[in-house]
């Protein structure tokens, strides 16, 4: 094309342009619209998810909120709806728009060509392969053009994905674990300070914490006081901003993480509900001592969970949960001690967890077993107190 006129190169790459500019256009609004309304979408999964999961219908029904669900879930869905279809048109508009500049371009072109031909400077079979021809570069030049688009539309959501990736890890392992000690003497909490990340509030502020070996250790609190803050630092979910934790005497920012949270069992408030066998949800707790069948139902036993289990289907092949077609066993039934740790922390009895038996012994079980426990009914105050009491030998 270029032998008939230098400029016919840069107007099929103009004429193409268009296309690569609506669809650049789109990809970025189409982003900001999730990006800003991404809570909004997951407001409707939950709407969703709490007007046809069994899990919430007795409440739903009993208290008559189906109606306040649906009403917020209908209009959640069609605001969503509204801004999609407005999205599309302005979409639509600027497609045509775009393909009206291109034709212009492709016409002024042609016209010229024709003008040429009038004049006799080209064939009537020049004329033809300049059409064949341009119409040709034309598509290929669309065809890049739209994948660059593809590719901008891909890479607009994986920089997310990217970001998420190159996260780092906060707690980590020392570069030379130091050994694990043997949980014999005490656990110390020693003048910490910690703060939750985003938060302007400390959770704990110059707190000192001592559980002993064998005593059971109750701490006491209105909710925030830093009762379940403790747990987490207990076992390094988060490190304190200030003081440290040691395990007879050991900070435990100098041990394997592993290690750590093998020494410690939390039985949760809303422990997590496996649909998987009830063998297996005993197992969760050690799976990398692969425990066998005996010691599954000694740890069953222990926790109180061998009568439940003994009354399912198949026993302990039954799966919990109804997934995978499997049988319902109460959430309290189901939290069996599945560690062998000696150490339990538990962050608060609840209505769907059954206090452990801490004087019982599981697979492994070995040493000392100092349980903190985060009970109600005591006088509330602003920071957790204390209460202990002698723990049985194991």
């Amino acid at each position: 094309m270029a032998s008939y006129a230098w400029w016919l190169p840069p107007v099929l790459v103009a004429a193409a342009l268009p296309t690569l500019w609506v669809v650049g256009g789109s990809v970025l609004r189409f982003h900001r619209w999730r990006m800003r309304n991404t809570p909004s979408e997951r407001r409707l999964a939950y709407h969703d998810w709490m007007l046809t999961g069994h899990h919430a219908a007795s409440e739903l029904r009993l208290f008559d909120l189906s109606r306040h669900f649906r009403t917020s879930f209908q209009d959640l869905r069609a605001r969503l709806r509204r801004e999609r279809i407005g999205l599309a048109w302005r979409q639509l508009l600027t497609e045509i728009g775009a393909a009206g500049a291109a034709f212009v371009i492709i016409s002024l072109t042609m016209l010229w060509v024709f003008r040429r031909s009038l004049l006799g400077a080209m064939r009537l079979g020049d004329l033809a392969l300049f059409y064949q021809v341009f119409m040709q570069g034309l598509r290929v030049m669309r065809a890049l053009l739209d994948s660059i688009g593809e590719t901008y539309r891909n890479l607009r959501f994986l920089e997310n994905l990217f970001d998420f990736l190159a996260l780092e890890p906060t707690v980590t392992d020392p570069p030379r674990p130091a050994p694990t000690p043997a949980f014999a003497r005490a656990i110390r909490l020693e003048r910490v300070t910690f703060r939750y990340p985003g938060s302007r509030r400390d959770a704990l502020t110059d707190f000192s914490l001592t559980l002993p070996a064998a005593e059971i250790t109750a701490l006491v609190g209105p909710n925030g006081a830093g009762k379940s803050t403790v747990v987490k630092l207990l076992t390094r979910l988060y490190d304190p901003q200030a003081g440290r934790i040691t395990v007879d005497a050991v900070d435990v920012r100098s041990l394997s993480l592993d290690r750590l949270r093998r020494r410690i069992t939390v039985l949760f408030q809303e422990p997590v509900h496996y649909h998987d066998t009830a063998a297996n949800n005993i197992a969760f707790g050690d799976l990398e001592s692969a425990p066998g069948a005996t010691h599954i139902e000694s740890a069953a036993r222990g926790a109180g969970a061998d009568a439940p289990i003994a009354r399912l289907p198949q026993g302990y092949g039954t799966v919990l949960g109804k997934w995978f077609g499997g049988a319902e066993l109460s959430v309290g039934s189901g939290s069996a001690s599945r560690s062998p740790a000696p150490s339990c922390v538990a962050p608060r009895w609840s209505s769907s967890t059954s206090p452990p038996r801490p004087w019982t012994r599981g697979p492994r079980r070995t040493g000392w077993r100092a349980s903190a426990t985060w009970s109600r009914g005591r006088p509330r105050s602003s920071s957790p107190t204390v209460s202990r009491q002698p723990c049985a030998p194991t």
